[in-house]
């Protein structure tokens, strides 16, 4: 039967014995790597056992239920040990179950399992005005922090402390070293806290050689004129400091000798390094000096706030350099930091072991990234989150390519944000190698949560047909189909410019991929790298890029401002007329360009063989849907100002006037063909159905954005009963924007700043959203057509 030790005399001595009877086995960890049983303590020639050491030094006694009430029996009460029995059975106490307590006064002890602050030194003589001791025993207390604390030393059978008086550095490199550190810094004051008991030591002075304190020259043992506000303290560290690198850097601060707040000395004085550009490049150049093979960043000073100087801000290392010293960084102490910004990292002689999952996925393929690092489970930014990213973690769950998704494209995760602003060149092997953020200092939530859908086939990257090493791959597209075109050259990726950039080059690039027709772009954002072609022209028919007749490779006159893009199409629906039915205007084939799928896009027509677009004034939806009746559908919307982009070379109408009963655009009124005032910012645009669009569907674009100042923005305007109408903007926040913009193609969005009150009937209400819905109508929502608002509340929106 089990029962309970009372708080009633229960002092330092039970604890040991306690501790001791629990089998709790200490050692001494000499230099954090060995671990040797305790040797000889007090002024005994005799080696003390382990046990006897605990008997001792093993436990500190906790009364009054400090660890919480029991229940049941309480069986022993006035428990007085000497702390050299055996068993707690042998010490003087009440008989078993006598008492006169209750569970309040439940007694505990704090055992010490392994000892990391202590150490003995052999038989030592030190100078005249000591005399000889066997061994020295320190400790370090006050901080929860196991490299610091103030010094005790254990002398006589007492725990004292020693004054600060001439307390200084090389002290401190001597205790530290006692402790299995390489170095330290001394503390005064009673920084830590003030002791009690005995002062041992004053006016300790070493030359920072010494094994042992011991060795140094002090006042006799217990001689001081100093009070307890006088104690001394140390922050250790192990350093980096060599012959052929004498700059010294210490971790300090962490749980382990490997992990802690990066602290330089410099001028013989120790500071901090502020986060500023902190990253894992410069986390493993400090790691190597410290003899690791790796490292990880952490800022905004993860391992506690330093003191004293700030010694470097601004620190840019590429990983390759032997010291920080030979990093670009500003001048020595020059920075605009204060030490809630001080840099710490986390060292590892092998790589750092991040596990990575993919949650809340249509399939094991696709879904939000989750990284698991030291245990715990967190998710990544999606700030400069693109398909190199997601291309290097598909890779490492055994994918052969991906794009990524940004804006919590497949719901909000929980838990800490471990990455931001990664930037991946896309040939690394694991995360942890691509530029990025120091970890868990991203200023995002989790509505951007990156996520990516892998694949296990190439998608973005594709051997030509002609014998040579060129591939192609789009990036910084928001799907497959778009992008920039980057093209795989001598053993690298390069950009292609825009100069002559025209949807015939935009053809081969998007046949190279695999697609059946493409558009030219030039909205992608700048690439990096060599930018391999320019003044590509070719014909549309080419199987390679290659074929196309072009600058020789790498001779540009451009910039990556200029890189050229395109709009792939999967399947380019096309109409064709009979001479007898193309009208006044002259019109051969419809298309749509610039769209993830074939029903949406920019609308181009071919006229006297040349294709060319259609200017957006007076564009609606019946317009819409008389060109959406000319591919084969059976209604559509329209969308202003180049909503998928802009297209190049010729418009070729402008100021259609369709009633919507038309079978083809040529029956419509209109401006004679190449008669126009627009540019190519007002190309329109459409979204097609397959039947009357009177009802939302899941997936289809069944909102609309009305009266912004581009496509992008406006009144959210949703399509049900043969009927557009508005959403009241009640619980409307972050939520639903996501979902209405990625219901229109894009991947993220906000409230607009201004409103825009609609007319006519109210559909939606109390719209709740998730976030990771394909449409407004997956979400809660009230009925449609119940809600009581004014068209002052209605959503607006702008989505990027």
């Amino acid at each position: 039967m089990f029962g309970l030790l009372v708080a009633a005399s229960f002092l330092g001595h039970p604890a040991g014995v306690r501790c001791r009877v629990a089998d709790f086995t200490p050692f001494l960890i000499t230099s954090f790597h060995s671990l040797v049983p305790l040797p000889v303590i007090s002024s005994s020639t005799t080696p003390v056992s382990v046990s006897d050491y605990y008997n001792r030094f093993g436990g500190t006694a906790q009364g009054s239920a400090n660890y919480g009430s029991g229940t049941g029996v309480i069986w022993l009460d006035e428990v007085n040990c000497l702390g050299n029995e055996i068993s707690i059975d042998q010490c003087e106490k009440n008989e078993w179950g006598e008492h006169n307590c209750v569970h309040s006064e439940d007694a505990g002890v704090n055992c010490t399992i392994s000892i990391t602050q202590i150490f003995t030194s052999p038989r030592v003589s030190t100078t005249p005005s000591t005399s000889m001791h066997d061994s020295v025993i320190i400790q370090l207390v006050g901080s929860n922090d196991g490299s610091a604390g103030r010094v005790e030393i254990f002398y006589q059978e007492q725990w004292g402390t020693v004054c600060d008086d001439q307390w200084d550095n090389n002290d401190a490199r001597v205790i530290c070293r006692m402790l299995g550190f390489s170095d330290g810094t001394s503390t005064v004051g009673g920084s830590y806290g003030p002791g009690n008991g005995s002062i041992w030591l004053d006016e300790v002075k070493c030359s920072g050689n010494e094994q042992s304190i011991t060795e140094c020259t002090s006042s006799p043992w217990g001689s001081t004129d100093c009070k307890h506000s006088e104690d001394a303290g140390v922050k250790c560290g192990i350093t980096s400091a060599t012959p052929s690198n004498p700059l010294s850097i210490r971790l300090v601060g962490g749980n382990t000798t490997s992990s802690g707040r990066v602290e330089i000395n410099y001028n013989n004085k120790w500071g901090t390094v502020c986060h500023d550009k902190w990253d894992d490049n410069d986390a493993r150049v400090v790691c190597h000096m410290l003899g690791y093979s790796h490292g990880i960043a952490f800022n905004a000073a993860k391992y506690g706030m330093g003191s004293g100087d700030i010694w470097l801000d601004e620190v840019n290392c590429t990983g390759s350099e032997n010291s920080i010293a030979d990093c670009p960084k500003n001048s020595w102490g020059v920075h605009d930091c204060h030490h809630g910004e001080d840099a710490g990292v986390d060292c590892s002689t092998n790589e750092i072991p991040v596990r990575i999952r993919l949650v809340g996925g249509e399939n094991a393929s696709s879904g939000r990234v989750e990284l698991n690092l030291n245990g715990e489970w967190g998710t990544i930014c999606d700030d400069g989150w693109d398909n190199n990213d997601a291309l290097v973690i598909c890779r490492m769950l055994g994918y052969v390519d991906g794009i990524g998704l940004s804006y919590g494209w497949y719901g909000a995760g929980t838990g800490k944000i471990f990455l931001d602003e990664v930037n991946c060149v896309g040939n690394e092997t694991n995360i942890i190698y691509c530029k990025k953020q120091a970890w868990e200092s991203s200023n995002c939530d989790h509505g951007e949560d990156a996520s990516v859908q892998c694949f296990s086939q190439k998608a973005m990257t594709v051997a030509p047909s002609i014998a040579s090493d060129v591939s192609v791959r789009l990036a910084g597209g928001n799907s497959l189909s778009r992008g920039r075109v980057e093209i795989h050259y001598n053993g690298q990726w390069g950009t292609i410019c825009d100069d002559s950039w025209d949807d015939r080059d935009a053809q081969v690039v998007c046949k190279m991929l695999g697609y059946v027709d493409g558009s030219a772009s030039r909205t992608f954002q700048a690439g990096t790298g060599p930018i391999w072609l320019d003044q590509v022209e070719c014909q549309g028919s080419e199987a390679s890029i290659e074929q196309c007749v072009r600058n020789r490779w790498g001779i540009h006159d451009c910039s990556h401002s200029e890189d050229a893009g395109v709009e792939c199409s999967m399947t380019t629906r096309i109409f064709t007329t009979t001479p007898s039915n193309r009208g006044a205007q002259g019109i051969q084939q419809a298309r749509l360009i610039g769209g993830n799928n074939f029903t949406v896009g920019r609308l181009e027509v071919m006229i006297n063989n040349v294709w060319g677009t259609v200017c957006d004034d007076n564009w609606d939806d019946r317009d819409a849907t008389v060109a959406c009746r000319m591919l084969g559908f059976s209604s559509g919307i329209g969308y202003r100002n180049a909503r998928f982009g802009s297209g190049t070379g010729q418009i070729w109408l402008d100021e259609l006037n369709c009633t919507g009963t038309e079978i083809s655009l040529s029956q419509c009124v209109s401006s004679n063909a190449g008669v126009h005032d627009c540019s190519h910012l007002e190309d329109a645009s459409m979204q097609c159905f397959r039947r009357e669009a009177t009802e939302p569907t899941i997936g289809t674009a069944s909102i609309r954005l009305i009266g912004g100042q581009n496509t992008n923005e406006g009144r959210v305007e949703i399509y049900h009963q043969g009927q557009w109408g508005t959403i009241c903007n009640n619980n409307w926040d972050m939520k639903e924007i996501i979902v209405a913009c990625r219901m229109l193609g894009f991947k993220k969005g906000n409230m607009l700043n201004r409103i825009i009150p609609g007319i006519g009937i109210i559909w939606l209400s109390n719209v709740d959203c998730s976030g990771s819905e394909i449409s407004l109508e997956q979400c809660s929502k009230s009925d449609w057509g119940v809600h009581d608002c004014q068209h002052e509340q209605d959503v607006a929106i702008i989505c990027q």
